[in-house]
């Protein structure tokens, strides 16, 4: 009987990066992924013939520095295009922000909004970056248990401590984006609502929250925590799209050892005597393993793979409250042009910087409340409530002469099935087709396991046109 010394359930880029380690280490190490390709979230799929699209993942920059150099991810094959400009938001009144790496040219742009801002701009965007480097070396740390009593919790704790009273009068600020809600410290350094929407939005991608809710002005700190071929705060696209990271990777556990099978979806964890001995796949098949690890989330992980019987009544329960609600709807569009935007000379057939990175529909932080209101309340939303609209230029690898593109919404999808964008009309007015992903609202709903693809046009054109014009040419 062949019996592994680890296997992966899952093929996400979290259990693959695992999986490399493992086999690096000397580990016999066996992949399961139950979809016929590795990455999970992070994949790229052809859509539509000749357009190919990052469905679900689609930036980088938290991935760690470490993980590539480690594995030699550019040896095979994973390259990043860095994003500049990251962000455009266009406002109703024709005028707009363009925002990206250069603190400069940042100032210049928010300076057309208010001087006074673009003066506090630098002053922020330091305080955010003093507090982030405390705080980063966690990220390769295993968390301490305060509770544990272990002197070795106890040692980590005290380790993050030093870091933050390292901080001196930066502490308190550091507290409130730490546990606090973003609106309220985006008002207390500014006073233009499209610079505070625009910042709002990297707070609360793809979180069941508002601005205003505690907890949102911890996600301001990744704009500049994370890195791109070793610069700080920038955010880029793969080269490929998101499935050449997954493949790197991939490629990367292969050539230290590691078996990789698609197509083979996991029923359940073997337990036995309260330790698990392998998994049973769908199939039927048994295979053993000394230890099992699931790149699944936790509840799915617990509940279903492994089973409550097989868990103390406490953590079952635990698995249970878990809330995977969430606000986002992301819809990959192919057009046939560029979006045009009010006082702007580019779009068409002519790309301009406001299309290369995310673009946000978001012209204030009452347009984001009210989104939000939106998604809570027991009728559909309003169409025009979407609070963020992401796009981005593409690699020469992924579409055809005409344009690929995806967006990303936050709205609610709690009563609509699939966001019908069939109808919208790219700015030469050609139409366009679309597909869609959507996150569950619910806790314990099911995620998607296909990726819907659209027939009807929204109900609303004013939606139609808000979803055209956040689209990109692909490059």
């Amino acid at each position: 009987m062949l019996t592994w010394d680890t296997i992966v359930v899952g093929a996400g880029h979290n259990g693959l990066v695992l999986a490399a380690y493992l086999a690096r280490a000397g580990d016999r190490v066996l992949v399961l992924e139950a979809r016929d390709r590795v990455g999970g979230a992070c994949t790229t799929e052809e859509t539509w013939p000749g357009f190919k699209v990052s469905t679900a993942a689609y930036v980088v920059s938290l991935f760690r520095p470490e993980i590539v150099r480690d594995l030699e991810l550019e040896r095979h094959g994973y390259a990043v295009l860095r994003r500049d400009p990251s962000s455009f938001t266009p406002l109703p009144d024709g005028r707009s922000l363009l925002l990206g790496p250069d603190l400069a040219r940042n100032q210049a742009e928010v300076a057309k909004l208010s001087p006074r801002d673009a003066a506090r701009l630098p002053a922020y965007e330091a305080l955010l970056e003093r507090v982030a480097r405390a705080i980063e070396p966690s990220l390769l740390e295993t968390p301490p248990d305060p509770f544990s009593g272990r002197v070795r919790d106890l040692w980590r704790l005290a380790r993050v401590g030093a870091r933050l009273h390292a901080l001196g009068e930066d502490g308190p600020a550091a507290v409130e984006i730490f546990t606090g809600a973003a609106r309220d410290v985006l008002d207390r350094w500014f006073e233009s609502d499209a610079l505070k929407a625009t910042l709002a939005t990297d707070a609360i991608i793809g979180a069941w929250a508002s601005p205003s809710t505690p907890g949102t002005a911890y996600v301001l700190f990744h704009h500049v925590m994370g890195a791109v071929d070793g610069a700080r705060g920038v955010w880029g696209y793969v080269r490929g799209g998101m499935g050449a990271l997954s493949e790197a990777i991939a490629a990367a556990a292969r050539e230290a050892g590691a078996e990789i099978r698609t197509s083979a979806p996991v029923a359940r964890v073997l337990v036995r005597g309260g330790e698990a001995e392998g998994v049973v796949l769908e199939s039927g098949d048994e295979l053993y393993a000394r230890r099992v690890a699931s790149n699944a989330d936790a509840a799915r992980t617990l509940l279903t793979l492994v089973g409550a019987e097989h868990l103390a009544p406490e953590l079952a329960e635990r698995a249970r409250r878990i809330d995977h609600r969430s606000g986002s709807l992301k819809i990959n569009l192919a057009l046939a042009a560029l979006p045009r935007f009010r006082g702007l000379p580019g779009g068409g057939g002519t790309p301009g910087p406001e299309h290369r990175g995310t673009i946000h529909v978001a012209p204030s932080l009452e347009y984001l409340e009210r989104a939000f209101d939106d998604a809570r309340a027991p009728a559909a939303p309003r169409a025009t409530r979407s609070s963020s609209a992401r796009s981005r230029r593409r690699s020469t690898r992924l579409s055809p002469p005409r344009v690929g593109t995806s967006c990303r919404c936050s709205c609610s999808t709690r009563r609509t099935r699939c966001a019908r964008a069939a109808g919208t009309t790219s700015g030469s007015g050609s139409p366009t087709a679309a597909s869609t992903r959507s996150r569950p609202t619910r806790p314990g709903s099911a995620p998607p396991s296909s990726l819907a693809r659209c027939s009807r046009p929204w109900t609303s054109s004013a939606a139609s046109a808000s979803l055209a014009g956040t689209s990109s040419r692909g490059r």
